[in-house]
């Protein structure tokens, strides 16, 4: 059973909770319009799906939840959908994603899951100032991702199959693959002020669309730095690629530059 359930129109705030052990969702939401759950500095763990399950209409104006706890539940940290903005978090340890849906997350740390954060067919990423580390993958998604400010490290893959991806200000480390986006036409990258170091494996592979890079360091170890197919169109400014395999860029493929 849940340990909160909200269904219908709710008004409610909850500062300070322990919602744990319960055999499904700590708290499942079920949202109509009309419907206003506050969340604060509370603690969702260890409960056998989600920490918080939401479910239905978009939320509008935005909620923000901050100072959440999600830990080690037996699916999601939290899935979450339009409308509600996460901030001031710890997501860890929990057994699939830390967050799953249409994720806006801030000033958060997210590590120990299966995988970070997941968005489902229509979800889409937004994060700014958010550490993510020791995931099996940091981030998971087939729709749109935008990173700012943030630091990726530790993880066992970095960024898989979003179809728009946009990076400012951030560093992605230790990962096999730090980034490998989607194959399907019309993908693009656009990679500003970003940092990627491993040590082997695949820095970044582009199997579609277009890739814009500036002002970015690449390195590789042993590895490849860029991995990119002879249809991708590439835009490079002011960017360093290294690989000690070749003591210079490692490219796989490098066409059609602008």
């Amino acid at each position: 059973s849940d340990g909160i359930l909200a269904t219908g129109v709710v008004t409610a705030s909850l500062t300070g909770v322990d919602v744990h052990h319960n055999g499904s969702s700590g708290l499942r939401y079920e949202h109509s319009s009309g419907s206003r759950i506050a969340i604060a500095s509370s603690n969702f763990s260890d409960n056998g799906l989600d920490g918080i399950n939401t479910t239905g209409l978009s939320v509008n104006p935005v909620l923000v939840w901050t100072g959440l706890t999600l830990e080690r539940n037996g699916r999601h940290g939290a899935r979450v959908i339009t409308g509600i903005q996460i901030e001031n978090a710890t997501i860890r340890d929990n057994a699939s994603s830390g967050l799953n849906g249409e994720v806006v997350l801030r000033d958060s740390l997210v590590s120990g899951n299966q995988t970070g954060i997941s968005s489902d067919t229509f979800g889409n990423i937004n994060l700014s100032r958010v550490t993510l580390t020791d995931n099996g993958t940091a981030i998971f998604s087939g729709r749109t991702v935008i990173i700012r400010d943030s630091y990726l490290f530790g993880n066992a893959n970095g960024i898989t199959a979003p179809r728009t991806l946009t990076i400012s200000n951030t560093v992605i480390a230790g990962s096999a693959t730090a980034i490998r986006s989607s194959s399907i036409a019309g993908s693009s990258v656009t990679l500003d002020h970003v940092t990627v170091g491993q040590a082997t494996g695949t820095a970044l592979t582009v199997p579609a669309g277009q890739l814009a890079i500036s002002n970015s360091i690449f390195s590789a170890g042993s590895g490849t730095v860029l991995a990119v197919s002879p249809a991708v169109v590439v835009t490079s400014d002011y960017n360093l690629f290294h690989s000690t395999a070749f003591d210079a860029a490692a490219l796989s493929s490098w066409r059609a530059l602008t």
